[in-house]
């Protein structure tokens, strides 16, 4: 007799492998919505600080002076109603910050302006708010970065190995971007 179909051992062996297989995959998966994600948050950084350099331009502005993205020419999606009228608004993933605090130490270029050397005024800054890099902060220097390789710097906030899961090493002694 002709039997057809598949022995119990035989559909175990396949779902045993199927299981090996997708444990292998969602961390690379995961790792690579991170990696998107991240070069997400450097096109953002780039816009929304060539906007803010321009609206400080627009009003004669040699530094910041917490005028807010209203007045950017350009417009986000933001998240939570009027967050986008202040000088920090959030997307689904990152909450931006247009007024950085702190200091990027020897990777910001020196300037002969009183009051500006080391300042982060002219700088922006990003922070994860969801999933388990919660905190990690980026902060985009642009063309105030002494090497334009470190034009992003990123500092880990107390989560283990936060830069490294960006492909980035961890910059910096404070947090740029205060929640």
């Amino acid at each position: 007799m002709n039997k057809k179909g598949f022995t119990l051992i035989e559909l175990l062996t396949v779902v045993i492998i199927m299981g090996i297989l997708a444990a292998m995959a969602v961390p690379m998966y995961e790792k690579s919505m991170e990696r998107s994600r991240m070069a997400e948050v450097r096109s953002q950084l780039a816009t929304l600080l060539e906007a803010k350099l321009r609206a400080m331009d627009d009003r004669n502005l040699a530094t910041y002076n917490n005028f807010g993205v209203q007045y950017l020419d350009i417009g986000f999606s933001c998240t939570g109603g009027t967050a986008c009228q202040n000088d920090k608004f959030s997307t689904d993933n990152f909450t931006f910050t247009l007024n950085p605090s702190g200091s990027a130490g020897d990777y910001f270029r020196e300037t002969n302006i009183t009051g500006v050397s080391k300042n982060m005024v002219n700088a922006v800054c990003a922070t994860r708010k969801t999933g388990e890099n919660t905190g990690v902060s980026f902060l985009y220097l642009g063309e105030l970065a002494k090497n334009p390789n470190q034009a992003f710097l990123c500092y880990n906030n107390g989560v283990t190995d936060g830069c490294a899961n960006y492909g980035m090493a961890s910059t910096g002694s404070t947090a740029w971007c205060s929640n």
